[in-house]
């Protein structure tokens, strides 16, 4: 369905557009170019034509830089499986009102994301399987429409993505299975407006700093199986907005601080499979909002007698 070979008739009212197992840029971009208002575009790359020569910086940078700025009415993009952007840069989108940005699989991200931040209008970014992530700077503090923050799977980054700044709109960030992350990410804590936090899975995890407890918006954190965490967040009687915690099959995790019972909002707290935690914190009937209790499987934790004037809990798992 090249260009050349075949008649593509506009198709002003095409609004969402996916390709799967794209193989080739030409008849993909004859098919952009003819759909002026697409608000929705998916790619996903074809991994067994990786090296196609209808594949490379030269193809997609002529797609990015000449096509893809034309879409105005562009509000959610996604490619997958992509290996050559070494030659592009966010700055030739910057024109356009982008809210959700997702990667996924693709490598040579460096200079892509030089510019990033020029990107004002966007509220979603994702990067999701990105190995290229390790280490790099991504700079987001100008970035003051962002909502969510994702950086899920990057399996073998030891270090966090820097660069955070301090933009004080995101409410949402997840880290999960990046299972190689030994440091939290520095300025985590002056992302003041996070009400949710994801780093499940994160199994080399061994410390969170002791200013997490900024982040008094915090409505859920969730840090199952990360099974190096070995100590409770210093600062989490600050979080008096909490509402949901998680911190399922943290298997070294042996204690829990006395603040921990000044969380009055809590509503639902998972700790199970916690084989170390031995004592939990005397107060523990302060939690009067709470409506799910699991300690399963925490073989070495005595239940505290007090647990069971929490009248209003309306679903405590076995002990």
């Amino acid at each position: 369905m090249y260009e050349g070979d075949v008649e593509i008739k506009p198709m002003e009212k095409l609004s969402m557009l996916q390709v799967r197992f794209c193989e080739d840029m030409n008849p993909l971009s004859a098919i952009v170019k003819k759909s002026p208002n697409l608000k929705w575009l998916d790619i996903h790359f074809s991994s067994k034509h990786i090296d196609s020569t209808m594949l490379t910086n030269q193809f997609i940078g002529k797609f990015f830089t000449n096509i893809l700025p034309n879409l105005q009415n562009l509000r959610y993009f996604a490619i997958s499986n992509c290996n050559f952007l070494g030659s592009i840069s966010c700055e030739h989108l910057k024109m356009m009102s982008i809210r959700e940005l997702s990667f996924s699989k693709c490598k040579q991200l460096d200079k892509f994301l030089v510019g990033i931040d020029k990107l004002v209008t966007l509220e979603d970014l994702n990067f999701l399987n990105c190995e290229d992530l390790k280490g790099r700077s991504i700079q987001i503090a100008n970035l003051s429409a962002l909502e969510k923050l994702q950086f899920s799977k990057c399996h073998y980054a030891k270090t966090p993505p820097k660069g955070f700044g301090n933009p004080k709109k995101p409410k949402i960030l997840h880290m999960c299975e990046c299972e190689a992350l030994e440091e939290f990410p520095i300025g985590v804590s002056n992302l003041i407006a996070l009400e949710e936090l994801h780093f499940a899975r994160c199994r080399a995890l061994e410390t969170i700093p002791k200013n997490f407890g900024n982040l008094t918006k915090l409505k859920i954190l969730n840090m199952g199986e990360c099974e190096a965490l070995e100590e409770f967040p210093v600062g989490v009687s600050n979080l008096v907005a909490q509402e949901e915690l998680n911190f399922g099959t943290s298997r070294t995790l042996r204690t829990i601080p006395e603040s921990f019972v000044n969380l009055t909002k809590l509503k639902i707290l998972r700790m199970f499979e916690c084989e170390s935690l031995e004592e939990f914190p005397i107060g523990v009937s302060n939690l009067v909002a709470l409506e799910e209790l699991n300690f399963g499987t925490c073989r070495a934790l005595k239940a505290p007698g007090e647990l069971w004037q929490l009248d209003e809990t309306k679903d405590v798992a076995h002990f």
